[in-house]
């Protein structure tokens, strides 16, 4: 071999060489040191919960394929470290230094594929997806992995370039559904080829794409599908408001994915960005003189996505790292581009290999110097957990409950308290006494959630402060602490029957009138109410109500419960005891519970002097904050109890029934009714076992030839027809009706067969100008147990 040709190989090897080690620097230094932000550590955290429960997750709540985070039990696996965690994309950013230069050489060129090694080596965005528990370092990676054996494919490479091109394809379209466009860029530049120089298709060829079409659909459909709504439709405020809009959101995210920032938010000097494009043109047309089918194949594979998204006018969280699979493909041409200048002004062939070990070494020195944020800890634009977690002890009371305004926030920062204090003090809940007072601690992250647009709006729904402190612990995170002190306050007695007592999740009735809190915390997203703050211990909320004459303490009990429980595996229970009773369940929700109101009923033929009803909420695997209102919610909002003697109850209240179409109370005079509707009122109720009851009516029916049948569980149980109009509140149909419950839930309803307003009945409209479907007035309904236990009757 000539010393020249022996020379310039050497020199092509130290190039890539170089370059691949400036990719290994830059990834790897200080990786572990860097840590997670939110994007980042929500992989780990919803990992850490098992396969089973990720791919719900993605079908229910994530809008992304969940390949990556089933890729993250395998991070886990390597350990909880930011090392470990981010070891596979670092490794994938040099791994995709090491292809270009080698790869592409064939196709490109020596020269401008070892130049475009070294742009990706320094290239900004390419640096952070490497350097960050996310999906985009494997899919720029593998996507371009795909078009190159696509390019030696469709130019006459074999079997083996096809299979790897299906494999690398399969290896980045699972981890998101961007990979869709990309295909849709790599079917665009097959049928260019095909149509313009290559009519050749085997028919083994579109058999195996046929296979992998269904391949991919058999693994994304589910999660596509379940999203589809939102892919099809984007809200208003995800589009962009032009087309011109979204290109030029592209244009920007294409820069920052291919250029050297001068700062945090990616954005390019002037100069350099104008000096990139001019590469890039010159490049294009450099590559265009050489080989005219693969520069037009790879226009077409650029130009693709940009009209999709110009098109769909995708405007949705867009940033660089969408598109940052481009940028292979486009520092190839600007590679070309300064070569052929180079080449142009030296007359020198090697000039590729000597300027790629200048970028790469240029590039390196000015990460470690002008641009060495980018290895520190405040490199972040969400918030800096760990230092957070290591001072939670600043501004986190052991001894009050603890509140956050941001779930999330406090997702990330427990990560890192996991790591550094036993107990984690963001699930630690106080042992509170009894009847105490309650202290809390309001964690504020810069805003005060649903609890109040502004921190005069937050303090009328919490009280005034004992304290308010502002914690300087890092410059990226604003976070202020507000103490709060709750003296306890008894219920009001259940005495002046009949009596209404409504329990509230709002902050001062929780913490003042609750007798005992136990590891719960107050629910920050969207909708109020109280949450488990430890997933491994049950939250507890109790109350008591006293009565000051057990002879004379109400015998009716009733009331209606409001919750959420989204939750798989996600259980609500309530509780009551009279005195020194054990505690007897009422009411249990098992998650996911698509009700959000139940109604209970109970009749106590006992004397009683306490009454104490317990919330107990048990919800084992919470997800990330962010997701909560999404799925696996558990909470409780609030409770209505009505007290009244039995005695003197004569009409018992539709809100003791749940889900029923019985009207609202009326009153004519003394007599209280509520109107049941046509076609059908629906009354549902509970029972713990099979057993007999009893069903009692008194209706006044307004209606001539009217009739009634009830059916209990979808059987008939009884009937009555042909009923004459009955004076107004002067005579009723009563009725007592004994029939079989079953266990769990019972539906009793009233079919009737006339109604005012009824479409083919004229006669049937008793009252023009009232457009319900009035049917009957009852005065009485009471679904009561044949033999009701000797102390307390639940209904």
């Amino acid at each position: 071999m000539p010393t020249s040709n022996r020379f310039s190989v050497n020199l092509a090897a130290l190039a890539l060489g170089v370059a691949v080690l400036a990719a290994l620097v830059l990834r790897f230094y200080h990786l572990d040191s860097c840590p997670l932000w939110w994007d980042e550590v929500l992989v780990p955290l919803n990992a850490q919960y098992g396969v089973a429960y990720v791919i719900e997750r993605a079908l229910r709540c994530d809008f992304h394929p969940p390949y990556f985070t089933l890729l993250g039990t395998l991070f886990l696996g390597l350990g909880t470290s930011e090392l470990a965690l981010r070891l596979i994309p670092a490794l994938c950013g040099v791994g995709l230094v090491a292809y270009v230069g080698r790869s592409f050489a064939p196709l490109f060129g020596q020269g401008p594929s070892l130049v475009a090694a070294s742009l990706l080596a320094v290239s900004a965005m390419n640096l952070f997806v490497s350097r960050s528990v996310r999906p985009y370092a494997l899919i720029v990676l593998f996507s371009c992995m795909a078009f190159g054996f696509f390019l030696r494919y469709l130019k006459g490479g074999g079997h083996r370039d096809g299979l790897a091109l299906l494999a690398c394809n399969l290896a980045f379209v699972l981890f998101h559904f961007s990979g869709l466009i990309i295909l849709f860029a790599q079917l665009c530049v097959f049928l260019f080829w095909r149509l313009a120089y290559d009519r050749r298709t085997a028919r083994l060829e579109w058999i195996t794409a046929t296979a992998f079409c269904a391949l991919v659909a058999g693994l994304l459909a589910p999660f596509f599908l379940a999203h589809v709504a939102g892919f099809a439709a984007p809200a208003q405020a995800t589009m962009a408001a032009t087309f011109l809009e979204c290109l030029k959101n592209i244009a920007n995210g294409l820069a920052s994915a291919t250029m050297i920032p001068k700062d945090l938010s990616f954005n390019s000097s002037v100069t350099l960005n104008s000096l990139l494009i001019v590469c890039i043109v010159v490049g294009i047309l450099r590559s265009y003189r050489i080989d005219r089918r693969l520069t037009l194949a790879c226009l077409i594979y650029i130009a693709t996505p940009i009209v999709v998204l110009t098109l769909k006018r995708y405007a949705s969280y867009f940033n660089p790292w969408h598109v940052l699979f481009l940028s292979p493909v486009l520092l190839l041409f600007a590679a070309t581009g300064i070569c052929a200048l180079l080449e142009k002004a030296t007359k020198s062939p090697l000039v590729g290999p000597v300027v790629a070990i200048v970028i790469a070494l240029a590039g390196t020195v000015y990460f470690f110097t002008a641009n060495s944020v980018i290895f520190s800890k405040q490199y972040h634009y969400t918030a800096s957990y760990q230092p957070l977690a290591q001072a939670a002890g600043r501004y986190i009371d052991p001894k009050a409950v603890t509140v956050f305004s941001d779930g999330s926030l406090a997702d990330c920062i427990g990560w890192y308290t996991k790591q550094y204090a036993v107990p984690d003090p963001f699930t630690h809940s106080p042992d509170l006494a009894a009847n105490a007072p309650v202290d809390v601690t309001f964690v504020s992250f810069g805003d005060f959630a649903h609890f109040g647009a502004t921190e005069q709006e937050f303090l009328q729904l919490f009280g005034p402060p004992t304290s308010v402190a502002t914690i300087p612990i890092t410059p990226l995170q604003p976070l202020t602490r507000y103490s709060f002190h709750y003296p306890h306050s008894s219920l009001p007695t259940l005495a002046d029957l009949p009596t209404t007592r409504t329990l509230t999740s709002a902050p001062r009735d929780l913490f003042s009138h609750a007798s005992r809190l136990h590891n719960v915390t107050l629910y920050q997203y969207f909708e109020k109410g109280v949450r488990v703050l430890d997933p491994a211990r049950p939250g507890i909320v109790e109350y008591e109500f006293a009565c000051p004459d057990a002879q004379m303490a109400p015998s009716l009990l009733a009331g209606s419960l409001s919750y959420r429980n989204t939750a798989v595996g996600g259980r609500l229970t309530a509780t009551y005891s009279f005195d020194d009773e054990p505690l007897t369940p009422f009411f249990v929700s098992a998650g996911p519970d698509g009700s959000t109101r139940k109604s209970f009923l109970l009749v106590r033929k006992a004397p009683y002097s306490r009454l104490r009803l317990r919330l107990q909420l048990d919800n084992p695997r919470p997800p990330a904050g962010m997701t909560g209102p999404s799925m696996d919610s558990l909470q409780w909002t609030d409770l209505t109890l009505y007290a009244n003697n039995i005695a003197t109850e004569r009409f018992i209240s539709s809100s003791l029934v749940i889900d029923t179409t019985l009207g609202a109370i009326e009153h004519e005079g003394t007599t209280a009714y509520r109107w049941a509707s046509g076609p059908t009122t629906r009354f549902q109720f509970a029972l713990s076992a099979p057993e007999t009851i009893t069903i009692e009516a008194a209706c006044n029916n307004p209606i001539p030839g009217q009739g009634i049948n009830y059916f209990l569980n979808g059987a008939p149980i009884a009937s009555v027809k042909d009923l004459p109009v009955q004076p107004w509140l002067g005579e009723f149909t009563e009725q007592t009706i004994t029939a079989r419950g079953q266990a769990g839930e019972n539906l009793l309803e009233l079919r009737f067969e006339k109604w005012n307003q009824q479409p083919n009945d004229p006669q049937a409209t008793f009252a023009p100008k009232d457009g319900r479907p009035l049917a009957a007035a009852c005065t009485l309904l009471r679904i009561n147990r044949q033999q009701p236990p000797d102390l307390t009757e639940q209904r």
